[in-house]
């Protein structure tokens, strides 16, 4: 079974990209002004305090190529009516466009869309801009209806009829309608009607049914109501004319400019992946989630460290890959410490979004790609009188190149604290295992291929039981100490999270309250967020980085 739709931590678990790349493009959607101005400053696309207005566009421009003229403030103009007129849609009954209403962009370069798509059903070329020019169409004609309609059912004239027949050439009728009103669709001349529901409007129908055409109640090319579009057109000249009182290059006029929020949004990843450890030049594109971009396994690995931690760890306050310290300790033969290395942790991540980053990881080996991992690291004590086989949580995620040219896992397994004897990510060993040609050939024959779960998995399994049981790892541990129910305690979630139930296969809310849930057998998110009424709230938080914000 699938779903049009998944939730963002299920897009992590099961690896959907399309998921991944949405989440990039409106990652800034939801933050205020204030907001966007501090993140756009911590990523230096904001105005800097000794560079003059013509300064700075010339910077972004020019530079970067945000080009702020009257389409592109059109354009942000028409991104706010549509949260705008919400309410004043599901007032008037049509919450069914909303969803229509929310994937329609303002206007579409036909130029730039390449040939092969341009006949192709499954390829929308609809566009706000298109459909308020045909109802323009629709209305002209309609003046010219209405008159004819009223002679026709008068004296019946040939001529007229025949005059009324062509003008009626571009509406239909949906016959799938059986409830209600009938549905008038106005389609564009010599469109190809794919729709067996929509049949021509004749002059007959209308005088046997009284229906009165007016404008408001006519559908444009079966996509919206014409009410609809003049409701947004009216919200659009408006919010046009409030972004015309700024500098077209004002951070009050960049914050509504698509183009520029996804610089800021793909500047950001770029900057959060620094921060945690990857220091090599990363491209700021939109497939950045699919993985343009290679990195080296060492940089994975200090990413998932400071996923577990929170914290990046610095040798002599450098930072960097090539600053992974292999030795940690310099002994003189008397056993004089010569030198030690003491990590000065830095905070780059908060502990909820830690707590929720790792949740995903946890549920890519209960439910995703990693779950051949699913017990499968087990720690093995020895007491005077027991034998015990404790499966170990992992956490992690999977990895493979296009054309199976490598495959990768990196996660990591929690070690016991020493005072309480529970497990902990804020201590443990993050492992990244890499399968792959030195030529990068595919590792891939008519009848096998080797990808994440195949290639790296297992290594990283065999890997991940040599540490657990090794004595470095059970030093901490005592059996005669260790309850098996406890064991794990120091795995639970911050106190104000909550285990959300979701569906398998889509990762999306089950709307039931947490005690009639059974989490043994039904999958569940750790999230900052509340059962209210009938329905999980979601408790929304704004944390760009630990220290960012100068």
């Amino acid at each position: 079974p699938k779903s049009t739709e998944v939730s963002l931590a299920w897009a992590g678990v099961k690896s959907e990209n399309l998921a991944t790349v949405w989440l990039l493009y409106h990652l800034t959607d939801h933050l205020n002004l204030g907001q966007f101005r501090e993140v756009a400053k911590v990523v230096g696309l904001s105005r800097k305090y000794d560079e003059s207005y013509n300064e700075y566009v010339h910077r972004v421009r020019d530079q970067y190529g945000i080009v702020v003229n009257r389409n592109s403030l059109m354009e942000a103009a028409f991104e706010v009516a549509k949260k705008e007129v919400e309410p004043d849609l599901i007032f008037g009954g049509y919450e069914n466009v909303l969803q229509v209403l929310l994937e329609l962009p303002y206007e579409i370069d036909r130029r730039k869309v390449r040939q092969t798509y341009q006949h192709k059903k499954q390829v929308s070329l609809a566009d706000f801009s298109g459909l308020r020019k045909h109802s323009l169409k629709m209305i002209s004609l309609l003046g010219r209806i209405v008159p004819l309609l009223d002679k026709f059912k008068k004296t019946g004239d040939t001529i007229v009829r025949e005059k009324l027949s062509e003008l009626l050439g571009y509406f239909y009728r949906d016959i799938s309608i059986m409830e209600g009103p009938p549905k008038i669709v106005f389609m564009k001349e010599g469109s190809t009607l794919s729709n067996p529901h929509l049949i021509p409007l004749t002059p007959e129908w209308i005088i046997s049914t009284g229906k009165k055409l007016d404008t408001d109640s006519v559908w444009i090319d079966n996509i919206l109501p014409f009410e609809v579009i003049r409701i947004l057109d009216q919200a659009i000249k408006k919010n046009y004319t409030e972004l015309n009182k700024f500098k077209r290059y004002s951070m009050e006029v960049l914050w509504r400019v698509r183009d520029f929020r996804t610089l800021v949004n793909l500047s950001y990843v770029v900057y959060l992946s620094h921060k945690m450890g990857i220091y090599t030049p990363l491209d700021k594109v939109l497939s950045f989630p699919l993985g343009p971009n290679s990195i080296s396994i060492l940089e994975a690995a200090l990413v998932y460290e400071t996923i577990m931690t929170g914290n990046t760890f610095h040798l002599d306050h450098n930072v960097g890959p090539e600053y992974v310290p292999i030795i940690t300790k310099i002994e003189d033969r008397n056993g004089e410490v010569l030198w030690q290395y003491l990590p000065s942790p830095k905070n780059v991540l908060t502990e909820r979004t830690t707590a929720m980053v790792t949740d995903i990881l946890r549920n890519v080996m209960v439910h995703g790609t990693g779950k051949r991992a699913k017990d499968a690291v087990v720690l093995n004590l020895e007491g005077p009188d027991v034998v015990l086989k404790l499966p170990v949580p992992t956490f992690g995620k999977t990895g493979t190149a296009n054309r199976f040219t490598n495959s990768s896992f990196v996660g990591f397994v929690p070690a016991p604290q020493a005072q309480n004897q529970t497990l902990s990510t804020k201590r443990g060993f993050v492992i990244a295992s890499y399968v792959g040609y030195d030529d990068n050939r595919p590792m891939k024959s008519k009848h096998t291929a080797i990808y994440g779960a195949s290639g790296a998995l297992p290594l990283w399994i065999d890997t991940a039981n040599g540490i657990v049981n090794s004595e470095l790892y059970k030093r901490s541990v005592q059996v005669a100490d260790l309850a098996f129910e406890t064991y794990t305690q120091g795995l639970e979630p911050p106190a104000r999270f909550a285990k959300v139930p979701v569906d398998v296969i889509s990762g999306l809310p089950i709307e039931l309250p947490p005690e009639e849930v059974s989490f043994d057998t039904t999958p569940y998110v750790l999230s900052d967020a509340e059962f209210r009424g009938n329905s999980w709230v979601l408790n929304r938080a704004f944390e760009p980085l630990l220290g960012a914000i100068p």
